[in-house]
């Protein structure tokens, strides 16, 4: 930090990366814990080794700068610029133009979307040094992308007290938030964030996302059992990817399916009878789908 600035940091963060060994795909839409009855999925892993690490120290030139030593670059944009730089990441993505051609960098996205939400928060920032590095393989399914909002949730949150991010889930939502803004472009659940931000050293972490609530336990596997990692050196961009897709048709499929129901269809509480009402409701050959017309039923599912 102090080679690039040539002063020390006023605050630093660390965040690990993450593992879920099982409840895969629970954690979203928002839509379906929302709802009555409650939905209770659950997922269970916890934080790693491999770590993002924030540095962070106050300017006053309305320049925001960040330094990624992993990367070996520097990239800046002026305060009074980064609202246009956001309108041109969501038009960039949009429009598939190639990573290399685009305004901001792509390890640069989700720190500038934590930038743009501490910003939108209220903080007094006049500017920001920010040096980042990290030893979590990017697009490689370990959440490198939420490691970086956690650590920036963090060290933003000692730089500028009033943000209170004084608890866990709070971090947690500021993350997120952060991975989900226009520079992010994601559609994420809670997973990644909460493993991060709530887990124990040692300890294995169950998560209910019905409430948030955290359970944390030893494992009993034998003491030798390992598990190992692979890294295929494939990278993948999570918001451009198909699960922001099904991000977007589950919300949609399942706020629809619980009003033709009447009843919360999130989860395991759409049972078979439930699916036989709604094949009754859209039969054209059932007298009582009657009132209910199928192309009604496709136009409000795009809808």
């Amino acid at each position: 930090f102090n080679r690039c600035y040539g002063a020390a940091p006023e605050h630093v963060a660390l965040a690990g990366g993450r593992v879920n060994l099982i409840g895969e795909h629970v954690d979203y839409p928002d839509v379906q814990f929302n709802n009555d009855p409650v939905v209770h999925l659950y997922s269970m892993g916890g934080a790693i080794q491999n770590s993002y690490l924030a540095l962070v120290a106050a300017r006053s030139d309305k320049k925001i700068v960040l330094c990624h030593t992993a990367v070996g670059e520097v990239f800046t944009v002026e305060l009074a610029k980064l609202a246009q730089l956001e309108e041109e990441a969501v038009k960039q993505r949009a429009d598939g133009l190639a990573m290399a051609e685009r305004s901001t960098p792509v390890w640069a996205n989700h720190t500038l979307g934590a930038v743009a939400l501490m910003i939108s928060s209220g903080a007094p920032c006049e500017g920001l040094s920010l040096l980042l590095t990290s030893n979590v393989p990017p697009g490689a399914g370990m959440s490198n992308s939420a490691a970086n909002c956690v650590a920036l949730g963090l060290v933003f949150n000692e730089l500028y007290p009033t943000l209170a991010l004084d608890t866990q889930m709070k971090v947690v939502t500021f993350a997120r938030d952060a991975e989900n803004s226009k520079f992010g472009g994601g559609h994420c659940g809670w997973l990644d964030q909460m493993l991060i931000a709530c887990s124990k050293e040692h300890m294995l972490t169950k998560i209910d996302y019905a409430d948030h609530s955290i359970e944390h336990f030893t494992s009993q596997l034998p003491k030798e059992t390992q598990f190992v990692a692979l890294n295929t050196n494939v990278p993948h961009v999570l918001a451009e990817s198909d699960y922001s897709h099904r991000v977007r048709e589950l919300t949609v499929g399942i706020a629809f399916l619980s009003k033709i129901l009447g009843e919360n269809a999130g989860g395991p509480l759409l049972k078979l009878s439930s699916l036989n009402r709604l094949i009754a409701a859209v039969d054209p050959a059932n007298p009582a789908s009657k009132p209910v017309r199928l192309e009604n039923i496709k136009m409000g599912a795009l809808a």
